[in-house]
């Protein structure tokens, strides 16, 4: 049989009951908290853990995306990526612009309309190009506005969980 010192198992015993009498405050109701305030010395137990809010019963996010801002920031990529692929085709435009969902292109010459709206068409998927004489527009089609209204919802929502995962 194994004989243990009897100060161990007192110091045992005396640990066991501190570490009850100082978990009490967050076992008991408020009534029975303010008494042990009120009665047990000021070194005594009376104050309760605090806890977070995934231990309180979670936490309740909303997410709101600016789509809009989503959209004008979009236009003006596709803008510069428009100046360029202009240039590097030699592709003359006496006025070029962002609308809402898209870019706008004045040419200078009726020749280079096919060419334009062929660069039009490639600056982004689900892009509907629209031509009146040497004004070209492109703007995004429903589903293409469906398509980066969804993939900003799931970056942000990618983007909230990392931070709250770290």
């Amino acid at each position: 049989m194994v004989q243990i010192a009897n100060w161990k198992i007192i110091l045992t015993l005396l640990v066991c009951f501190f570490g009850v009498l100082y978990s009490s405050p967050n076992l008991t109701g408020e009534g029975v908290r303010t008494w042990m305030q009120e009665s047990l010395p000021a070194w005594g137990p009376g104050k309760t853990v605090n806890l977070g809010l995934d231990l309180r019963g979670g936490a309740h996010l909303l997410y709101e995306v600016d789509v809009d801002v989503v959209f004008k920031d979009r236009a003006d990529a596709m803008l510069s990526d428009l100046r360029k692929s202009l240039r590097s085709e030699k592709i003359g435009y006496s006025r070029i612009s962002s609308v809402p969902g898209g870019v706008k292109i004045v040419l200078r010459d009726a020749e280079d309309g096919q060419a334009a709206r062929r660069i039009l068409r490639g600056l982004d998927e689900g892009m509907v190009v629209t031509t009146d004489g040497l004004t070209n527009e492109a703007r995004y089609d429903e589903a293409g506005r469906k398509r980066v209204y969804d993939q900003t919802l799931s970056q942000s929502i990618e983007i909230v969980r990392r931070r709250i995962d770290e």
